[in-house]
C-alpha cells in the first residue's frame, strides 16, 4: 500500500504546473533591476544594477539609502563577505571599475580601473579575488585590489561564477562547460556541461560537496539543470525543468531548492520548488510581469524575491492562498489608465461586490498619500499634487485584493 500511496505523491508533483501563493508587494522607489538579494542574520542587502543600494533590519519594512559604489549610469553588480566587507564590479561601455567596501556599503575605495572587458568576479575574503574577462583571460589580486596580476582562465566567455568557503569557485561558460575549482582557481579540472545549445546561468553552493547549476538556451530551447554532492567528482546531470527563462538558482537543503526567472509564454515571474532534489518541480507562476532575478530565505518560510522594473516580493513558500495582485493595465475586474500618468489617474472597478471597497495610493516610502473609501465604479485621481516618482496603488474589498504600481511622470 505504502508503494503506491509514494508512487501518486510522485505523480502528483510531477505533473503539477502552477499554484498561486501568497505575495507582498515591498516599496522599493526604483525601476532598476534588482539583481542581488544578500541576507546575513537580520542584515538584508538589496542591490539594484543601476545605481541602488539599500539596507534594511526588518524583513524590508523599511530601507536605510547606502552611497553607490560605482559612478552615475554604471551597471553594478555586488559581492558580499560579510556586514562589512564588500566589493562591487561596475560598467560602463568600455569602462570596469572594482570597489571595496569595509564599513558596510557607507563609503567606498576605488581599487581596480580598466577598459579591459571584465564581466564577473569573486573575493575569497578581504585580500585575494579574480576577475575574468573573455578569450580565456584572467584577473587576480593577492592585495585586496591594490594589484592585479594576469593569468589564464578556463573558460572562454564566462556567463556564470560563485564561490564557496576560503578555496572553491566555480565557473560556467557560453559553451555549457562547467569548471570546478578547489584553490582559489590555480587548477581547473573540468566539472560537468551542459548541451552546447545552452550556457550555465546562475550556481549556488550550500557546502563544500553540495553543487547546483542552471542552465539557460543561448538562442531557443531546453532550460537544464544539474548537481553534485560529491564536490564535483560525479555530476547528476542534464534534468529538463519546466521555465524557458530562468535567472536564478538556491538550494536550502539538499533537497529543497528554488530556481526563479520568468515564463517567457506569458512574461510573468515565476518560481521553480523542488523537495527532491531536482527530480521533480512544482511550478508556481504569478501574475506579476517581470523577470525575477534572484531569490533568498529570511526565515525557513519567508523568501524575498527580486526583479526587472524595481519589483520585490515577500513570499511565503508555505501559504497557497490566493494573492490577485497585478501590475498590468487590465486585471479580470479593474482597468487604470493612463499608466505612466502626468496628472489623471482613472480607474474602472468591475468586480461584483462592490461594497466596503478601500482605495489608497502609497509613496516608496510606504506613507499613504491618497486615501478614499467606497470610490464610484469609474473613478478619476487627480495626482497633480505628487511629485514625479513611483506610487503603488491598492484596491480591496473583503474578499480580494490588486495592487498596481503607478509612475507619475
Amino acid at each position: 500500500m505504502k508503494i503506491y500511496k509514494y508512487f501518486f505523491l510522485f505523480f502528483f508533483l510531477g505533473f503539477i504546473t502552477c499554484y498561486k501563493s501568497q505575495y507582498t508587494l515591498i516599496p522599493t522607489g526604483t525601476t532598476s533591476q534588482l539583481n542581488k538579494i544578500s541576507i546575513i542574520n537580520n542584515n538584508i542587502l538589496i542591490n539594484g544594477r543601476n545605481n541602488y543600494l539599500v539596507k534594511s533590519y526588518d524583513e524590508c519594512n523599511n530601507f536605510t539609502t547606502l552611497n553607490v559604489a560605482g559612478p552615475v549610469g554604471y551597471s553594478n553588480y555586488l559581492q558580499r563577505l560579510d556586514t562589512s566587507k564588500l566589493y562591487v564590479l561596475s560598467i560602463s561601455s568600455g569602462n570596469y571599475k572594482i570597489f571595496k567596501s569595509a564599513d558596510g556599503g557607507n563609503n567606498w575605495v576605488e581599487k581596480y580601473d580598466t577598459t579591459m572587458l571584465l564581466t564577473h568576479f569573486r573575493f575569497f575574503d578581504s585580500l585575494e579575488g579574480i576577475a575574468v574577462a573573455p578569450t580565456y583571460k584572467l584577473k587576480r589580486t593577492k592585495d585586496g585590489g591594490n594589484t592585479w596580476s594576469s593569468g589564464p582562465s578556463p573558460a572562454n566567455i564566462t556567463t556564470a561564477i560563485e564561490v564557496f568557503g576560503d578555496s572553491m569557485i566555480c565557473i560556467g561558460d557560453g559553451s555549457g562547460t562547467i569548471y570546478l575549482s578547489k584553490n582559489r582557481g590555480k587548477t581547473w579540472p573540468l566539472g560537468s556541461g551542459f548541451p552546447s545549445s545552452s550556457y550555465s546561468r546562475d550556481i549556488h553552493f550550500i557546502d563544500k560537496d553540495s553543487l547546483f547549476v542552471v542552465s539557460a538556451p543561448s538562442t531557443s530551447g531546453q532550460c537544464y539543470f544539474t548537481k553534485t554532492f560529491t564536490g564535483g567528482l560525479t555530476w547528476q546531470n542534464n534534468s529538463i525543468i519546466p521555465l524557458n527563462n530562468p535567472y536564478a538558482i538556491y538550494f536550502k537543503t539538499g533537497n529543497e531548492g528554488y530556481i526563479v526567472g520568468r515564463d517567457d509564454n506569458d512574461n510573468y515571474g515565476t518560481i521553480l520548488k523542488t523537495i527532491n532534489s531536482g527530480q521533480t518541480w512544482i511550478k508556481y507562476k504569478t501574475q506579476f510581469q517581470t523577470i525575477f532575478l534572484d531569490i533568498n530565505f529570511i526565515n525557513d518560510s519567508i523568501a524575498l524575491i527580486s526583479g526587472t522594473g524595481g519589483e520585490l516580493l515577500k513570499w511565503n513558500k508555505n501559504s497557497l492562498a490566493t494573492s490577485l495582485i497585478n501590475y498590468s493595465k487590465e486585471n479580470s475586474g479593474l482597468t487604470i489608465y493612463p499608466n505612466p500618468t502626468k496628472d489623471k489617474l482613472n480607474i474602472e472597478i468591475l468586480i461584483s461586490e462592490t461594497k466596503n471597497i478601500k482605495l489608497n495610493i502609497t509613496n516608496s516610502l510606504g506613507q499613504v498619500v491618497y486615501s478614499i473609501d467606497n470610490p464610484d465604479v469609474k473613478h478619476e485621481i487627480d495626482l497633480s499634487f505628487l511629485t514625479s516618482g513611483i506610487y503603488y496603488l491598492k484596491v480591496q474589498n473583503i474578499s480580494e485584493q490588486k495592487a498596481f504600481k503607478i509612475i507619475k511622470e
